[in-house]
């Protein structure tokens, strides 16, 4: 398979979000170009720096600034005992919290695992606190989010449904 074929089949699978110039009656006659971004938080961050009265140039260093903003985090649940580097041990049905490939915290409840793995960042210089759950999460989520609300009562946490078929919840932290 060449270069251009597995990045296209990576990009398919990892499902990460390009944000774009979305075409508008306003906007068709302006230059648009794709660029990637990390993960879904960081595309939908992009969205805020958007504006539709800016030239391409403009609105890419606002949509690249507004990408700076967010802390992308992620909850899973193992499937298997595994070992990481780093003397990280899960046992099947832990739940784990991920930033990239660092594993923030490691425990068999849902909501522990969360507020372990926030415990790792100052909070007193975010504002945003967005939970985005998966079908089978949603009363755990919702639970999660009044713990949270009431620990940090400076952030505004939003609970939304995102229907992600991996991993057990999102979290921008902005």
């Amino acid at each position: 398979m060449c270069a251009h074929c597995r990045a296209q089949k990576n990009r398919r699978r990892n499902r990460r979000l390009e944000f774009i110039y979305i075409t508008t009656p306003i906007l068709q006659d302006r230059r648009q170009e794709p660029h990637p971004t990390g993960d879904v938080v960081e595309g939908i961050a992009a969205f805020y720096g958007f504006s539709e009265n800016e030239e391409l140039e403009p609105n890419t260093s606002s949509m690249e600034e507004c990408m700076g903003f967010s802390v992308s985090l992620f909850l899973h649940r193992s499937a298997a005992d595994r070992s990481f580097g780093g003397g990280v041990d899960l046992k099947k049905d832990d739940y784990f919290m991920a930033r990239g490939k660092e594993i923030l915290s490691v425990h068999p409840d849902f909501s522990e695992a969360v507020m372990q793995g926030l415990a790792r960042f100052d909070l007193s210089e975010k504002g945003n606190l967005s939970l985005f759950y998966r079908d089978d999460t949603s009363r755990e989520s919702e639970l999660l989010a009044g713990r949270i609300g009431e620990s940090h009562p400076h952030l505004e946490v939003e609970l939304l449904y995102g229907g992600q078929a991996r991993g057990e919840l999102i979290l921008s932290l902005e």
